[in-house]
């Protein structure tokens, strides 16, 4: 059996790497479903209000499951967290912007491929070793997010924001990186350290802004949620990358965009290509 990671008891190695697959799911779709929601909010207004209200309620309930679930508070477990905290202020503020100006079959889909890559070389380059079958599941997963991410003709849609959606998936995937970095009896707490950060940092953000417009109570709501959604999914990655290698992990969260693309079909009635289709297939 593996060890205890702290959050779960200790598990036999198939359970432990059907738990890491069906957590990495779990995030892929509460990150799609919150990036989705944090797009919505930051449509026509200030993307650091945003960004602040958001992280008022994952702050709240990020410190709440610390508190629940047995764990330590060592210095650098802290440490991580809050370098964690600060890559989902900027990545995060960033995906928002992006999401909120562009199109969600580009924007998501190249902040998840990038954001899972960083975690990947860094899990590959410190020895990590998946199976033959789960490293074909991994190549298979970036794969179908670039295909989510493919548009036909991008001349003729709105600005895709893609630049920010790169930066914004390369900060993501550094804060990926410093949860892993976190020891197995830590249990929740680099979580609220994390999210402690970044509300001040986006509070912070708030108040040095010149734009001091009141945020409508309907994108504040939505920023709420998408908080709560972001939290949950970061809860359920750090748990997943306790259980099982950090590069399976990271390639399954990496689905995440075809859940935001399909909202984004579903609700806003954006259509994608045949090709976009073909990637959440194979998703």
């Amino acid at each position: 059996s593996t060890p205890g990671v702290g959050l779960l008891p200790p598990v036999h190695p198939n359970v432990a790497l059907a738990m890491g697959v069906a957590l990495g799911l779990l995030a892929a779709i509460l990150y799609g479903s919150g990036d989705f929601l944090g797009g919505r909010a930051a449509v026509g207004v200030d993307v650091r209000r945003v960004l602040a209200i958001s992280q008022v309620s994952a702050c709240v309930l990020a410190i709440a499951g610390a508190f629940v679930v047995t764990g330590t508070r060592e210095g650098a477990d802290l440490a991580w967290g809050a370098a964690a905290g600060v890559s989902a202020a900027v990545g995060l503020g960033l995906l928002y912007r992006a999401l909120s100006v562009g199109r969600a079959g580009v924007v998501a889909p190249l902040t998840a491929v990038v954001g899972a890559g960083v975690p990947i070389v860094w899990g590959l380059s410190r020895g990590e070793r998946p199976t033959g079958v789960a490293a074909i599941g991994i190549a298979l997963a970036v794969v179908a997010a670039a295909l989510i991410g493919m548009e036909r003709d991008e001349s003729s849609v709105a600005p895709s924001g893609a630049a920010m959606g790169l930066a914004s998936g390369l900060v993501l995937g550094l804060g990926f990186v410093c949860y892993a970095h976190t020891s197995d009896g830590s249990g929740l707490w680099p979580v609220a350290m994390a999210r402690t950060v970044a509300l001040f940092v986006a509070t912070l953000a708030v108040l040095t802004a010149r734009d001091k417009t009141v945020l409508p109570r309907k994108n504040a709501r939505t920023a709420l949620a998408a908080g709560v959604f972001d939290v949950a999914a970061t809860i359920a990655l750090v748990v997943g990358v306790r259980t099982e290698l950090a590069v399976l992990v990271a390639a399954v969260v990496a689905l995440a965009p075809g859940f935001t693309v399909v909202l984004w079909w579903r609700l806003l009635h954006e259509r994608f290509s045949s090709v976009q289709s073909a990637g959440i297939v194979l998703a």
